[in-house]
């Protein structure tokens, strides 16, 4: 966190993910003053998570020593479409919310102006504004979490799309007769690349093989982990193997569509299921996506991991009132 002392100009960005949700305390250059994470459980309601989210306001505030009238703008990443005039949550899959009027609920409280946007859009734009996105006007931030998010820099500006669903990568469909997703499509990319995509395919293969790396690292099949496959990988055991290059490829492929289409020069790969094995991911995912691009699109892209970790969707959050 920033030893930046704290003024009257604070800014809050609040990162809600399907497994864990974020607040922080920023001021306006972008630095984290105060932050806090912790989990999202969804399961328990759409009010229950704003009441632990304003609970996680109010401490960080204390421990800043501020107060409410410093916060001058609100920002929040959502992981789901928005209508950007009210705020209102249309549809957040992997937290199973959908009409939810999260921008009328966050203004009643805070009293200041709310902005809300698709997480991975947030992300994009910290990268770019505080991360390794500098200087590029053509990007794209690519989230392996909880789902496959991703957020568009273009021509400088974060791009939205008609009605603010551009980039749902996650959510380009792979094989239409493929496994059902929480958007209620077949075959979405998502189904096969994320953390949990890996982690049910891993429990999934071994029901019918006895042996591998990925049960000793677990301690069972029901305690299957992403990272466990992903660490398994990286010990070169053949089932993990199989898993990671199946699940990895899948990715890429969707990567390469992106680079044709819009001719980017930058890919910043990002989330969770990267943590420990940045290197070994960024190399498989690059070489595969190249060798799927046109070859003229080929030459301008470059690939590589966020610099922000896992304080970008806070960071990201807590900027967009300033470049809304």
């Amino acid at each position: 966190m920033s030893s930046t002392p704290v003024n009257d100009k604070l800014m809050v960005g609040i990162d809600i993910g399907g497994t864990k949700t974020g607040v922080a305390l920023l001021n306006f250059q972008g630095e984290v003053i105060q932050k806090k994470y912790f989990p999202t459980e969804y399961q328990q309601g759409e009010r229950n998570l704003i009441e632990r989210i304003i609970e996680c306001f109010e401490t960080l505030l204390d421990l800043a020593g501020s107060h409410t009238d410093a916060v001058r703008s609100v920002g929040i990443g959502v992981p789901g479409s928005v209508d950007y005039e009210t705020g209102e949550v249309l549809l957040a899959p992997n937290i199973f919310w959908k009409n939810v009027p999260l921008g009328q609920w966050m203004r009643e409280y805070f009293q200041k102006p709310v902005f809300i946007d698709y997480d991975t859009k947030a992300s994009a734009l910290a990268e770019q504004v505080r991360g390794a996105g500098k200087n590029a006007q053509n990007l794209a931030y690519v989230t392996i979490s909880t789902g496959i998010g991703c957020g568009l820099i273009l021509n400088g500006k974060v791009f939205r799309g008609k009605n603010g669903t551009a980039g749902e990568l996650g959510h380009v469909v792979v094989d239409p007769q493929g496994l059902i997703c929480h958007c209620g499509n077949r075959g979405c990319l998502q189904m096969y690349s994320s953390g949990p995509a890996l982690m049910v395919h891993a429990k999934k293969a071994l029901q019918n093989q006895a042996s591998s790396l990925i049960l000793s690292l677990a301690g069972g099949v029901d305690l299957i982990k992403p990272e466990h496959v992903i660490e398994a990988a990286k010990l070169s055991d053949p089932l993990a193997l199989t898993l990671f290059h199946t699940s990895m490829n899948y990715l890429a492929l969707g990567i390469s569509h992106m680079i044709n289409i819009l001719n980017l020069e930058l890919i910043i790969l990002g989330g969770g299921v990267l943590r420990g094995a940045e290197s070994m991911i960024l190399q498989f995912i690059k070489e595969k996506a190249i060798s799927y691009s046109y070859p003229v699109a080929q030459n301008c892209v470059r690939f590589t991991t966020s610099q922000l970790g896992e304080d970008v969707g806070i960071i990201g959050a807590g900027l967009l009132p300033g470049y809304w």
